[in-house]
């Protein structure tokens, strides 16, 4: 499922309007100073098993619409990988990192524990 097929149930459940807007628009980056300069890391080191997961997740993506393939080289390539999860099974990562470096972080109230409860 993808995030943005959701969207109403977020508003429903009162999602902050930051979150909303990233669910609904994507997350637009805010740069510190310049922009990086352009960068392609390498993905982390991978088992055979892992590197199956990988691919595999990444196909199951692409052919959902959820990953899109581009003609044009992207100015920043961040690294992939995967966490094992419980039962021996793998949660696809992406290591932001090094772009991170150069963003600001918006701000933003997370709601708490209470009321999320009064949702439920």
């Amino acid at each position: 499922m993808i995030l943005k097929d959701s969207y109403q149930d977020w508003i429903n459940i009162g999602c902050n309007s930051t979150v909303l807007g990233w669910i609904h628009n994507g997350v637009n980056l805010i740069f510190q100073g310049k922009e990086p300069d352009e960068f392609l890391l390498e993905n982390h080191q991978l088992t055979t098993i892992e590197n199956q997961f990988v691919s595999q997740t990444v196909t199951d993506l692409c052919d959902r619409g959820i990953l899109v393939k581009k003609c044009k080289k992207p100015r920043c390539v961040s690294p992939i990988g995967c966490v094992p999860k419980k039962k021996g099974k793998f949660r696809l990562i992406t290591d932001l990192r090094y772009l991170n470096q150069h963003c600001k972080v918006p701000s933003f109230c997370y709601d708490s524990i209470s009321n999320i409860c009064d949702f439920i």
